[in-house]
């Protein structure tokens, strides 16, 4: 899904740089899934779930994967913590022209992310997690994943994809 929403960010800041409209509803819920699903589920289950596994396999938290990851996400979040000042915006065009520019910070922020991700961090924690702290984990992360189900759950969030996929054709 994360992978979807990179794209659908591209396709509407290439959409507005060519002159084009994008609601702002569209906008809103890039942003939403991007602050709710992305920084506040998937990156956080990251940092309280898979992070500390790691270092309970060995890693240390001040070089290598972990850091790297949670400095990545402090990025990333830098960036959202930018773009969700543009709703304040008063004028239209300065909200576009502020909507192109963190929006497509973010989506290369994600892509290069996910990237890094697949390449470092989930190749660290397959080689490094034992099976029984994989089991842990496991635990760990379905009681995570039960708050985000209190809040209408990975549907909610393939709901607003798929709403924006048929929106932005």
């Amino acid at each position: 899904m994360i992978k979807e929403m990179v794209d659908l960010i591209d396709l509407s800041v290439e959409k507005l740089e060519k002159g084009m409209h994008i609601s702002s509803e569209a906008m809103s819920k890039e942003l939403e899934f991007c602050r709710d699903f992305v920084s506040r589920w998937h990156e956080s289950k990251e940092e309280q779930v898979l992070l500390p596994a790691l270092n309970k396999s060995g890693y240390p938290n001040d070089r290598g994967p972990i850091w790297e990851t949670i400095e990545d996400h402090r990025k990333g979040r830098s960036i959202l913590r930018r773009w969700s000042t543009i709703e304040k915006a008063t004028k239209e065009e300065q909200r576009l022209k502020a909507f192109v520019e963190y929006a497509g910070a973010f989506s290369m922020y994600l892509f290069e992310h996910v990237k890094e991700e697949e390449k470092g961090l989930y190749r660290a924690a397959r080689l490094a997690i034992s099976a029984e702290l994989a089991e842990e984990m496991t635990r760990s992360a379905q009681t995570f994943d039960a708050e985000l189900l209190r809040k209408g759950g990975r549907d909610r969030y393939a709901r607003i994809v798929r709403d924006l996929k048929k929106e932005l054709a």
